[in-house]
């Protein structure tokens, strides 16, 4: 193997139980096999109190069970990586924007035939998102200079930072049409969560929601060159299956 990419997803609400036997099969892999090992990393290293830019510099804050795991998880790589000799890079992005299971298409948009738009939280703050397209490209490029990378690195993609209100307007622009916006029921979910582990967890991440947060993807650029940057719009029409048309370009 040249390169191992360990994209992974344990149950949300068992990571304490899973992320670490996971970690250490793929590390497992990586010895075995020589490939580097590449890792989508997020941004909840940086714990509840996140400054609005996020480099590879950055503190982190092992402020909630999440993150704690995050660091954890990093750690534990990059000192496999330089006791056993072989290659391991962490792409730290933000929220996905296209597949299925993200909060796009479980909230944000949920209720877009019905014209309607939720709002996760304060719709003038910014946040981190990234097309998984892009993303992908990041990762093969990253691939292709593996041999100027270092046992242990981290890479920050900045993807696409957008508020509330950027969204908002993006999909009345895609859809031609006025859109309503309705707040996520935090409340329902605090009162749901006492007998669900799975929205316990999700509620501990709520303040990704509160504070305004982007990437900065200066060392990234110098490594691959100029990074691929597709439109908040154009990535909405091509992801989202309520939005996406024939005609609906791959890039813009």
């Amino acid at each position: 193997m040249d390169v191992i990419v360990h994209a992974l997803n344990p149950n949300y609400a068992r990571w304490d139980a899973l992320l670490p036997p996971v970690t250490s099969a793929v590390i497992a892999i990586a010895k075995a096999s020589g490939g580097m090992l590449m890792v989508p990393g997020n941004v909840y290293n940086f714990g509840t109190s996140l400054p609005l830019l996020l480099s590879e510099t950055t503190p982190f804050s092992a402020d909630t069970g999440k993150a704690a795991l995050r660091i954890q998880m990093e750690q534990t790589i990059a000192a496999a990586a330089a006791e056993q000799g072989f290659k391991s890079v962490v792409i730290r992005a933000g929220d996905f924007i296209g597949g299925s299971g993200t909060w796009l298409d479980m909230a944000i948009t949920k209720s877009l035939d019905k014209g309607m738009v939720t709002s996760m939280g304060p719709d003038n703050l910014a946040h981190a998102w990234a097309y998984l397209p892009d993303l992908a490209e990041v990762f093969v490029r990253v691939a292709e200079q593996r041999s100027a990378l270092t046992n242990f690195q981290v890479l920050h993609y900045p993807g696409i930072t957008a508020s509330g209100s950027d969204l908002h307007a993006a999909l009345e622009a895609i859809t031609g049409r006025k859109l309503k916006s309705k707040a996520l029921p935090w409340w329902l979910f605090q009162m749901m969560a006492l007998f669900s582990p799975m929205l316990r967890a999700v509620l501990q991440m709520r303040y990704l929601w509160q504070r305004p947060h982007g990437l900065v993807g200066t060392r990234l650029e110098h490594l691959i060159g100029r990074l691929p940057a597709t439109s908040l719009q154009t990535a909405l029409a091509a992801s989202l299956p309520q939005l996406r048309t024939k005609s609906a370009p791959v890039r813009q």
